[in-house]
């Protein structure tokens, strides 16, 4: 049992940071702007939220595939991985692109023109869901692989980064810089999990393994 829950709790970690990840923001928002800001920030990360589902549902296909694979050969998981990582780039950048088009019909059909202002932060949010899914490719990867725990501690840095960063914009720049700052804090994560994936990629068990 104990190896179980030893198992088990770098993913609830996980899952606990997403949380944090995607909701703090709109928290941080209501406090320190009030309800209106709040109503305007609410559709935006609302939508983006939505979205990630695709590059999620991804996520879930690939990890089984590629523990799989990787109980087999981690040469095999190499090779897939560098035909999935630049894949999922090109579908990030095509959804991003089609938020950022589609952020105005979006705002208006779900919620009506009184919502307008949360176009604009819509559309800034684009970003984020470009990023997103080379994201979810590399965490795939790094289940995949058993480095989940190290996957977490990137979570928390870019977790910790986002909260404090929001806190510190989120006066100065009002909605749109707390979207901004949203994009940015993916980076981060995009770039961490990169490192361990590069890191990865360098064990000569990884590249020599048949």
């Amino acid at each position: 049992v104990w190896t179980t829950l030893r198992t088990a709790l770098p993913f609830a970690v996980s899952l606990g940071l997403a949380l944090v990840y995607g909701q703090a923001a709109l928290a941080i928002v209501a406090g320190e702007l009030g309800g209106a800001a709040a109503g305007i920030y609410a559709p935006a990360i609302n939508v983006t939220n939505a979205l990630f589902l695709i590059p999620i549902a991804i996520f879930e296909v690939m990890v089984p595939i590629l523990s799989r694979g990787h109980a087999r050969s981690q040469a095999w998981v190499r090779r897939v991985s560098l035909r999935l990582l630049p894949i999922m780039m090109v579908v990030g950048v095509a959804l991003g692109i089609a938020l950022v088009l589609a952020s105005r019909p979006l705002v208006l059909l779900l919620y009506g023109p009184a919502y307008s202002a949360s176009v604009e932060v819509l559309a800034t949010l684009g970003g984020a869901l470009a990023l997103h899914c080379p994201t979810i490719a590399l965490a795939a990867v790094l289940v995949a692989v058993g480095w989940q725990v190290r996957r977490v501690g990137v979570q928390a840095v870019a977790a910790a980064l986002n909260v404090a960063l929001t806190f510190s914009f989120v006066q100065r720049l009002g909605v749109l810089g707390v979207a901004k700052v949203y994009v940015a804090s993916e980076l981060v994560l995009l770039l961490g999990y990169l490192g361990l994936f590069i890191l990865w990629m360098r064990n000569k068990k990884a590249v020599a393994n048949p």
